[in-house]
């Protein structure tokens, strides 16, 4: 990566620093220089550091929350939809969001007793089962919105023609515990929460020449845990996409970062929100020991009680 265009825009070398935690640990050896490093001493060293260092360059570049340092658009953080002026968006934009955490409640509820659980299931079960049984939570489960204004405000959207898609790092294989493919069972998923969203693509597309197969379908995009700007890039190169500003909301700073990387490289506007709503809007009420009966009816049945199940098999009453 050279060195003048990290100083041309300063937003490059936190995007490289945030892809870098996840790959440094895969080298061994410069391409560039040809010395050897020890990658697990590298990784060890990077954890420790980056953290720091990355909060001094997000305060060099993004003053206030809003990053100088984009050519193209500035990025923020909110704790709600409606900090936003939906109604000012250009109808030649297009509008992202998220799915977990940013238009639903992820599973794991972060801040309740079952995020808890979950961190203990973790240490004790192979990332397989924790799998299987996840996927019976999913398969089971009713989506509960973050902010239940977004059906009407994605509906507003909708009525002035305004682009609005799904950008979602999920898988499109087969996930264990489900009885369909994971890319269906999520468009199953969104629209039982009513949201209706204005898909410029209308069309499927599957990248199958990457890993777990990243797909553009029904308006949502899978990027199956490849970088997400760059994903989107590739689909705005295959559909020849002509918006004039990219507007991204997602629960996690890496994200909006590399969309705002993939904005600055296709020349288009962009304006992107981390997003914290998760974290101050109400959630279920959830008793300790309920959620760990459930779960432990989990591990041993693969059975997904609800809660007024959970009450039955204790013979409680009420709850």
């Amino acid at each position: 990566m050279p060195s003048k265009k990290i100083e041309k825009h300063p937003l490059t070398l936190v995007y490289w620093i945030l892809k870098a935690r996840s790959s440094i640990g895969r080298a061994s050896v410069s391409k560039t220089e040809g010395w050897r490093f020890d990658s697990s001493r590298a990784c060890q060293m990077f954890t420790v550091l980056y953290p720091t260092f990355l909060s001094l360059l997000l305060l060099k570049t993004c003053p206030n929350g809003h990053c100088s340092g984009v050519t193209h658009g500035s990025i923020a953080t909110i704790k709600s939809f409606k900090e936003v002026d939906f109604d000012q968006v250009d109808t030649n934009a297009l509008v992202i969001f998220d799915a977990d955490d940013t238009l639903i409640f992820d599973i794991v509820y972060k801040g309740t007793i079952r995020e808890q659980i979950f961190k203990k299931l973790k240490h004790r079960l192979s990332s397989k089962t924790l799998d299987i049984l996840s996927g019976i939570i999913y398969e089971k489960r009713l989506p509960i919105l973050v902010e239940p204004n977004i059906v009407d405000t994605l509906r507003k959207l909708k009525t002035r023609h305004v682009a609005t898609v799904v950008l979602t790092n999920a898988t499109t294989e087969k996930f264990a515990g489900l009885d369909t493919s994971f890319e269906d069972w999520r468009i199953q998923d969104l629209a039982k929460t009513g949201l209706v969203f204005n898909d410029p693509f209308k069309k499927t597309i599957a990248f199958n020449h990457l890993k777990g197969c990243p797909m553009l379908k029904a308006g949502i995009i899978f990027t199956a845990d490849h970088d997400k700007g760059a994903i989107l890039r590739q689909i705005f190169k295959k559909l020849g996409c002509s918006f004039n500003k990219i507007i991204f909301f997602d629960d996690k700073k890496e994200n909006v970062f590399s969309v705002a990387k993939a904005a600055e490289i296709l020349g288009i506007g962009y304006q992107g929100y981390v997003y914290k709503g998760a974290e101050f809007a109400p959630k279920p009420k959830l008793d300790k020991k309920i959620e760990e009966y459930r779960f432990s009816i989990l591990e041993k049945e693969h059975v997904w009680l609800t809660q007024q199940e959970a009450l039955e098999r204790l013979n409680c009453p009420s709850y």
